[in-house]
C-alpha cells in the first residue's frame, strides 16, 4: 500500500499579489493481480476579485489477468469553480512487451462525460512508450 499527500502555497502573478494554493492526497494497493488507486486534488487561485476553487478526484480499479492484459473502471469527478464534470470508463490496456518495457502499452477505452446535462460518450486509444 502506498499513501501521498502534498500541498504548495506562493504567488503566481509577476506583482505577487495573488496566491495558488494546492493540496492533493492519493493512495494504492496492490493485492497479486489486482489494484486500486484514488487520488484527489483541492487548488485554491486568488484573482483579481475572488478566489477559484477547483477540485477533483478519481478511483481506478483494474486486475492484470495475464502479463500482457489488464482491464480497468476508473471514475472521474471534476469542479472548476463550479463548473462541474463526471466521467466513467471502462478499458483496456495490453502491454506489447511485459518483460522488456513495463510502461510501454496501448489503452482501449470507451466511457461517458457527464458535464452538468450533457452527456457524451467517447472513445480513446492511446499508445505510450515511456514516462
Amino acid at each position: 500500500m502506498n499513501i501521498g499527500a502534498s500541498a504548495y502555497t506562493g504567488a503566481y502573478t509577476v506583482d505577487g499579489e495573488q496566491r495558488l494554493t494546492m493540496f492533493d492526497v492519493d493512495a494504492s494497493l496492490e493485492v497479486t493481480k489486482l489494484t486500486f488507486c484514488i487520488e484527489a486534488a483541492l487548488a485554491l487561485q486568488e484573482v483579481a476579485a475572488d478566489v477559484l476553487n477547483k477540485w477533483g478526484g478519481y478511483f481506478v480499479g483494474s486486475y492484470r489477468l495475464v502479463p500482457w492484459l489488464q482491464p480497468y473502471v476508473m471514475l472521474e469527478m471534476v469542479s472548476l469553480d463550479g463548473a462541474k464534470s463526471n466521467r466513467g470508463v471502462g478499458g483496456i490496456a495490453l502491454y506489447p512487451f511485459p518483460d522488456e518495457s513495463k510502461s510501454q502499452r496501448l489503452k482501449l477505452e470507451a466511457g461517458a462525460v457527464d458535464t452538468g446535462g450533457k452527456t457524451d460518450f467517447i472513445w480513446i486509444a492511446q499508445y505510450t512508450l515511456g514516462f
